[in-house]
């Protein structure tokens, strides 16, 4: 009955974590913070190791029930591990054709909501700073150089590929092309989203709507791409492995200025989320271009300004939740 229970609660923290790391602008880390296992989850990743591995494959001389092997799961905590990602895995299922729906038929008041997330979710990472002084400064700077310069790049490259396509059904069509080039780039963006998962206040999906990826992410588990889920699970197992590390290296040596840089990252993000976007017409068809524009005062622009106050109160509500958990 204890193992029962055990099972239901990490299931249920699972789906809350999976909504977290679906929406942008909710770290999956703040909500682990929230539910009281942040510092399990990270002792857990962090004991993923070729330790961990050369564990794994003792199965292979002997078998399951080799002690070695058993070892190799109690060091990373495996069922806890395996009912939190179980849990998440349906929350992301199920909710999955949900966001995509918004995303294509409400563009700017789901955007705008986005947005909304976002902004409260500084003050996260902001109290984690040790130290707030020049260096941070130019570390935050340098952050919002580097990613509008990045949006502004990918903006023009997708408006481009826009432009040439000769037949488009409805937004971005639900085939995704898979040359190597792009599955290369798949890979990069699950590592990357992965790292910013475990990081309170950082959004995994936030990253996988900059880099363009979040939107082909909903699509592959809608349409069962299994190529695609593969090489983004490959990435992200890497991302586990590798850049996990990294930032906990970045950050022990480097905290403060590592935590102002991730600051500049979320503030430039609003830069390629802005909801307001030129419109370009193909074949008959609009489109949201990379283009920033001025709104037209509509009930579109109203219901804009209420979606992103939602957003904005739901992450201040979480952010007091957190605040309370921690006295």
């Amino acid at each position: 009955m204890e193992i029962l229970k055990k099972t239901i609660v990490d299931l249920i923290k699972g789906f809350f974590i999976g909504i977290a790391n679906i929406i942008p602008g909710i770290s999956g880390g703040t909500f682990a913070l929230i539910l009281g296992i942040y510092e399990r989850l990270i002792n857990a990743i962090a004991n993923i190791d070729k330790d961990f591995l050369s564990g794994l494959a003792s199965i292979f001389k002997e078998g399951f029930k080799s002690t070695i092997f058993r070892n190799a799961l109690r060091k990373i905590d495996f069922y806890f591990l395996l009912r939190i990602c179980i849990g998440a895995g349906i929350s992301i299922v199920i909710l999955s054709k949900v966001i995509k729906y918004f995303l294509v038929s409400q563009h700017d008041p789901t955007y705008s909501f986005f947005i909304g997330l976002i902004i409260p979710s500084i003050v996260i990472p902001y109290r984690m700073m040790q130290k707030k002084g020049f260096r941070e400064v130019v570390c935050f700077l340098l952050a919002i150089i580097f990613l509008v310069s990045i949006s502004v790049g990918f903006g023009e490259l997708k408006d481009r590929k826009l432009e040439i396509k000769e037949s488009l059904t409805e937004h971005h069509s639900e085939l995704i092309e898979h040359t190597p080039q792009h599955l290369i780039f798949v890979a990069f963006s699950g590592a990357l989203a992965i790292s910013a998962m475990i990081l309170p206040g950082i959004s995994g999906s936030f990253i996988l709507l900059i880099m363009g990826e979040y939107e082909n992410v909903l699509t592959a588990i809608n349409t069962r791409d299994y190529l695609f889920l593969a090489v983004f699970a490959f990435g992200m197992f890497c991302g586990i492995i590798f850049f996990t590390k990294l930032l906990k290296l970045l950050l022990n040596k480097y905290h403060s200025q590592t935590i102002a840089f991730l600051i500049g990252l979320m503030i430039a993000s609003i830069y390629s989320l802005y909801p307001f976007k030129k419109m370009i017409e193909i074949n008959g068809n609009l489109f949201h271009s990379s283009h920033n524009i001025l709104p037209v005062i509509n009930s579109n622009f109203w219901i804009s300004v209420i979606t992103f106050f939602v957003g904005f109160m739901i992450v201040y509500g979480f952010n007091l939740i957190e605040q309370k958990f921690k006295k």
